[in-house]
């Protein structure tokens, strides 16, 4: 037998408290948390449903092992986090392109004054208009079918303007009244088109 050592007397020794005054003689031995074992097809539901589905495994799981339902339901937040940014990166990036198209499309042709000159000095220079929204830019040009030297190159052409543009190529092949062909290459690969006869 074991005795208080408060009061003195006697109790058992499976006591939590002494009967005769109360005094505490040992702390009980908390009840261990469950932990059940929790098939791994629970995390699918986060996965799919994002923080909707982690908020209901944890709600179903957490008397049958709480620290997986918590884990469920942080990764089921996260992940809704994580698809969110994700999707306004590609939004952003899908109007962004829109946006670089859509300016280099609106780019146009309004005149075109070709010279014929010596067999690596005829010349284009093209009024290009952008009657887009956004500045396009202006990389290369070509004329007569071969890669040809652009005067002030790179060459921007601001939103709602109209810019000149000189290509210079060779032209051994052809003389003054000969029609002359040519493209200007936009940043974005757009190829814009023109076509006069060489004076």
């Amino acid at each position: 037998m074991a005795f208080c050592p408060n009061c003195g007397k006697e109790v058992s020794p499976e006591a939590y408290a002494c009967p005769n005054c109360g005094h505490p003689l040992r702390q009980p031995q908390p009840t261990p948390e469950p932990r059940e074992h929790v098939s791994a097809a629970w995390w699918l539901l986060p996965f799919f449903l994002g923080w909707i589905g982690g908020l209901v495994g944890y709600l179903v799981l957490k008397d049958r092992n709480r620290r997986t339902a918590t884990n469920i339901l942080i990764f089921g937040v996260v992940w809704t986090v994580v698809g969110i940014v994700a999707w306004v990166a590609v939004v952003g990036f899908i109007f962004g392109l829109y946006g670089t198209l859509s300016a280099a499309s609106n780019v146009t042709v309004t005149t075109v004054v070709c010279t014929h000159g010596t067999a690596a000095a005829s010349t284009c220079t093209v009024q290009l208009e952008n009657a887009g929204n956004a500045p396009a830019l202006v990389v290369g040009c070509s004329l007569g079918g071969a890669e040809s030297a652009l005067t002030g190159l790179p060459l921007a052409i601001p939103a709602g303007t109209t810019v000149a543009a000189t290509c210079t190529g060779a032209s051994a092949a052809t003389g003054p009244g000969d029609p002359a062909l040519g493209t200007f290459t936009l940043s974005s690969g757009i190829l814009v088109a023109f076509s006069g006869t060489y004076s």
